[in-house]
Order: structure tokens, then sequence, then C-alpha cells
């Protein structure tokens, strides 16, 4: 693959960048889902209702699992900035 300046780009750089495009999306759907689950879990708290234990588990399990995914993306994309 061509970049801008006409020099070619090293085969694992297009999978780097799959990668971390991938991470980044699934880590931030992830959080999405964790704040918005937590979020309801306090309103419906809130209004003194029943909270379901699947909705107050969803933050718990996977906000850690964001997280890392995140941490990931954020090494991956230290690792492309710093060779090149």
């Amino acid at each position: 693959m061509n970049s801008h300046n006409g020099t070619r780009r090293p085969a694992g750089r297009s999978k780097e960048s799959a990668a971390f495009t991938a991470l980044s999306i699934v880590g931030g759907v992830l959080a999405a889902v964790c704040v918005v689950s937590g979020v309801a879990m306090l309103l419906l708290k809130a209004a003194g209702q029943e909270v379901a234990p699947l909705l107050s588990q969803i933050p718990l399990l996977l906000l850690p699992v964001a997280f890392v995914l995140l941490i990931v993306a954020l090494l991956i994309a230290v690792r492309r900035r710093r060779l090149g």
C-alpha cells in the first residue's frame, strides 16, 4: 500500500491498523454499553424499582474488559508512532 509520499508501507502495517481499529471500536462499544446499563441501574434504584441482577453485573464484568481492550489499542498506537 502506498502512503501519501510514495514510500511503501510494511505488510504488517495494515494488520496493525485493522487491529487498532477493531480494538478501539469493540472497547468503545463495550464501555458505552456499561455506562448505559450503569445509568439505567441507578435510575431504576432511584425510582424505587427492583433492578435485575444481570443489569448490575454488566458493568462489573464488561467494563474491565473494555479498559483492557482500550489499553491494548493505546499500546498499538504508541508502537506504530514510535516505529514510524
